[in-house]
């Protein structure tokens, strides 16, 4: 409980840093506002630990899991200068992580587990202009899971002669997000193309932890990644900032003289202009 109070401690302190940094920044500088649709697929994965003693069984859930899944939502910037950035996007996406292992028994499991949550990544940008229409971006930030429903799927091979009972928890996450990208821009348009990986700080590592066994037969998992990696596509819209009319530029006009004997004196050190007489 300690270690998980100092992460949420260490997220907010950067949080607020990286906010004040934002509002220090563009007091000079106009903001622009970019709003769009983001999705792509995911990769999850689930680290589990054995058990220290080999003679206990921990069926089901006690291996290492993987799986693949997808989803999206919207996305906004505010980009503060050309520079510095923040992100924030509402996703939902569906999981899937799978599981092999053996029953008390030495029956073979196939267990999967399907489950669908909310993602709020809140993102720090530092921005590069490699180009006029290509920016290159890496980002840092939390990012909130919420739960949103979990359904487990199992099999049995040889059939057992008793049943048993899987179920499944949907949970929270907080995690530390990286991210890496490129984005193409019109005056109007951004399409962002980016990576990213999270890291969930509270993800539970051991078996006890992540199971939760209420007799022999009946065991209910945590839904939630360890960690996940990320490759996402969006399609957004860029709102710039208003821009005052720039001055118009000093119309210089040559004077104009109506006497004809007029000539002007010339430069200092030019030699003397010689006047004709006729």
């Amino acid at each position: 409980m300690r270690a998980e109070r100092l992460m949420r401690m260490r997220a907010q302190y950067a949080l607020w840093i990286g906010l004040g940094l934002c509002l220090a920044t563009s007091r000079a500088h106009a903001v622009e506002l970019r709003l769009g649709l983001k999705g792509g697929l995911t990769l999850s994965g689930m680290i589990g630990v054995e058990a220290a003693d080999p003679s206990i069984d921990l069926p089901p859930w006690h291996d290492s899991s993987i799986g693949a899944g997808g989803g999206g939502g919207l996305y906004s910037e505010l980009h503060f200068n050309r520079l510095l950035a923040l992100e924030l996007d509402v996703l939902i996406e569906s999981n899937r992580l799978y599981f092999e292992s053996y029953g008390s028994d030495g029956s073979y499991l196939e267990q999967a587990v399907i489950y669908e949550q909310l993602r709020l990544p809140l993102l720090f940008k530092l921005t590069g202009h490699p180009g006029k229409h290509v920016e290159l971006t890496g980002a840092l930030g939390p990012e909130f899971m919420f739960g949103l429903g979990a359904t487990p799927y199992s099999a049995i091979y040889p059939p057992r002669a008793q049943d048993m009972y899987y179920g499944a928890n949907e949970q929270f996450g907080l995690a530390m997000a990286v991210a890496f990208g490129i984005g193409f821009t019109t005056k109007y348009l951004h399409i962002p193309l980016e990576v990213r990986f999270a890291y969930n700080m509270l993800g539970a590592y051991s078996y006890r932890d992540r199971v939760e066994a209420f007799s022999d037969q009946i065991y209910v998992l945590q839904a939630v990644e360890n960690f996940q990696i990320a490759v996402m596509i969006g399609f957004g819209f860029r709102i710039p900032p208003e821009e005052p009319p720039k001055k118009p530029k000093p119309v210089v006009k040559p004077v104009e003289i109506d006497d004809p004997f007029y000539y002007p004196e010339p430069p200092e050190g030019a030699p003397p202009r010689v006047r004709r007489p006729w």
